[in-house]
Parts: structure tokens; sequence; C-alpha cells
């Protein structure tokens, strides 16, 4: 590991999953490239920036090695299950933006709400 100028080790990013977050009835229900999707966004968050991961389809197909339509439907798998919402959608026009989410089990930076963990419900959200 590198070191920081003032001798203590620099920390490394990683993504950290919580045993609750594995046993919840969501996570059974994901598919596995859902979950390798999960894992991605995981990587995008970086501690301050939930409400604002801006991940298109096609970034995330990149991302998973997959083509974007199985990323899609990844990522509609995490929608739909409650891992991840949608904070603003993608706009086309004037300005080109791709979809901005938020994970669900950390509360959100760009709101303020707290950590909705939907996908510890039973039911699957439609």
């Amino acid at each position: 590991m590198a070191k920081s100028r003032r001798g203590a080790r620099a920390s490394r990013r990683y993504v950290q999953v919580h045993e609750y977050v594995m046993r919840s009835p969501g996570w059974r229900r994901l598919s596995p490239l859902g979950k390798c999707a999960w894992l991605e966004f995981g990587l995008y968050y970086n501690g301050s920036n939930n409400g604002r991961l801006a991940v298109s389809a096609r970034m995330m197909a990149e991302r998973l090695d997959v083509c974007p339509t199985a990323a899609a439907k990844a990522m509609r798998d995490l929608l739909n299950n409650g891992f991840v919402e949608l904070v603003r959608a993608s706009d086309f026009g004037k300005k080109k933006r791709s979809a901005e989410y938020r994970l669900t089990h950390v509360p959100c930076d760009a709101t303020g709400a707290i950590a909705s963990k939907k996908f510890l419900r039973d039911i699957a959200v439609t």
C-alpha cells in the first residue's frame, strides 16, 4: 500500500456489502447480473454523491462487459427490487444528462432523505 505524506496508509476504495443486504428478500430475487450491477453502483458511490449517481445503461454495459440491453435489464431489476431509486430521469433535450440514481441502503446526499432500504420488503416494487 502507498503511504501518504504523514506516514499513514492511503485509503483504498472498496464496496462494503453488509450481511443484512445479502440476506434480504430483494437480494435473493436479484439476477446474478443485477448483483454485479449493484456492486458497480457501489463503485460509483464515493461517500458523498448518493443521489447524484449518473449512470447510463451504456456505461453499465461497458463496466459489466455485456450488451446495453442486458445492462438496462439489470438496472431495471435493481429498481424493481428496491436497491436503487431514480432521483432524476434522463434528459436528452437541450442538456444531455443521464439518469441519476441513489442507493437505498445509505442516506441520500442530494436530498438528505434517510436510507429507505426498500429491498428488505418481501414484495418487489413495480
